[in-house]
């Protein structure tokens, strides 16, 4: 019945509930009050008086997966903020190089960013470029291997780094852009609620 209803068994349903709530615990960030009672109680199983905790964590990680375990820490905003700079997609990206080539007329300063992986390498790179200027300012980064970056990465911080340029300009800088590729890592800077993997963007606009 349970096969043709779509449902799990009702022990792996437990095990299933038991494991989520385990991998919560693990990932809660060290200012939380229950962190030290959970490192402790995975640290060591006891023989006697065992809690809940001993018996999750004992049957679910082991003895130093709360402190291994990689803690993000999430970017939270007041609901009535609005981000510090306006960020516009499209699909099409023959109406984009129009956009930019009218912002450019417009204004004097712009910043192209990018993030890429070559031979299971990860790295990202940001150009400054004035329209009154004959030289442009760059910056180059190594993340690290493919294995442990991905091209989300990437195109965060080469996002980064072109707002650091920004902010390292010398002469006074009126309406600047910066230009990426990556539309999922723009629409993510434009998140005011919490949600997953949102620790990075949003330092893009708190150093405009």
């Amino acid at each position: 019945m349970t096969a043709h209803a779509d449902v799990l068994p009702f022990p792996l349903i437990v095990d299933k509930l038991c494991h989520r709530a385990t991998v919560r615990l693990c990932t809660l960030a060290p200012p939380h009050p229950l962190v030290p009672h959970i490192r402790r109680a995975a640290a060591r199983y006891v023989k006697r008086h065992r809690s809940q905790l001993h018996e999750l964590l004992n049957a679910y990680v082991a003895p130093d997966t709360p402190v291994r375990i990689e803690k993000l820490r999430p970017a939270r905003y007041h609901p009535n903020s609005t981000p510090a700079a306006s960020a516009l997609t499209f699909d099409n990206k023959d109406r984009a190089l129009d956009e930019d080539e009218k912002w450019m007329r417009e204004h004097k300063v712009s910043v192209y960013s990018d993030g890429s992986e070559k031979d299971n390498k990860v790295g990202a790179a940001a150009v400054l470029v004035r329209r009154d200027k004959p030289y442009r300012r760059t910056l180059r980064y190594h993340l690290g291997p493919s294995s442990e970056y991905g091209i989300y990465e990437a195109e965060i911080a080469g996002a980064i780094m072109g707002t650091e340029l920004l902010r390292t300009e010398r002469e006074v800088v009126d309406g600047p852009s910066v230009a990426l590729d990556n539309k999922s890592s723009i629409d993510a800077s434009q998140q005011i609620s919490t949600r997953p993997h949102q620790e990075k963007p949003p330092i893009i606009f708190d150093t405009i």
